[in-house]
């Protein structure tokens, strides 16, 4: 799977390299409002709604959706936003993963003050010490889980889920490392 964030519309999907084929999923972040959605999940957290999963896992890729700001302009945004989150686990997750995903794609000047916005919040400089790494690695492994639920489906049960969120980080990087060709029994092998 390829995520494209939101200055591209469409790209090669197919690598024909003779007896070896390759064929990736796309996810054109384009083709998702982030404004609309920015302005949806503050009401929800306005109104003390509960968010869902999806409202989540929106919130830390808002930044790679369509927007009339810059990345790093929508990641600041989102992670004042997520900031907000009455669900303390739930905030650790979103401010973890829009850090850890944003690694990629925000200029590692712009990611210090991002990373001194969240110090001089509410949550304080010990959420940002221990939180933030705990939510890195939680939210990095829910985004790996969804990827993988995508791809085997019905097939990837709980128990898989399960044992990814418990995994040592060096299964979690092996499987990051391989998890557009790893194969559901090697999935199963490398979980033991």
């Amino acid at each position: 799977m390829v995520i494209y964030s939101g200055k591209y519309e469409s790209a090669e999907n197919e690598l024909d390299m003779g007896s070896n084929k390759y064929k990736v999923l796309q996810v054109f972040m384009i083709k998702y409002d982030g404004i609309k959605r920015y302005k949806e999940i503050k009401g929800k957290i306005e109104k003390g709604e509960t968010l869902t999963d999806k409202d989540l896992m929106d919130l830390v890729f808002l930044p790679l959706m369509r927007n009339e700001k810059s990345e790093e302009e929508v990641t600041k945004e989102a992670l004042e936003l997520a900031i907000t989150i009455p669900d303390e686990n739930k905030k650790e997750a979103v401010i973890g993963s829009l850090l850890g995903f944003s690694d990629s794609y925000v200029r590692e000047e712009y990611l210090n003050k991002l990373k001194e916005v969240i110090r001089m919040t509410k949550i304080g400089a010990s959420l940002f010490e221990e939180g933030v790494e705990k939510g890195e690695r939680k939210g990095e492994r829910e985004v790996i889980i969804e990827i993988l639920n995508q791809r085997f489906g019905e097939d990837f049960d709980k128990r898989l889920k399960g044992k990814i969120r418990k995994a040592n980080e060096e299964t979690i990087n092996q499987i990051k490392k391989n998890i557009l060709n790893i194969t559901l029994e090697e999935l199963k092998e490398l979980l033991k």
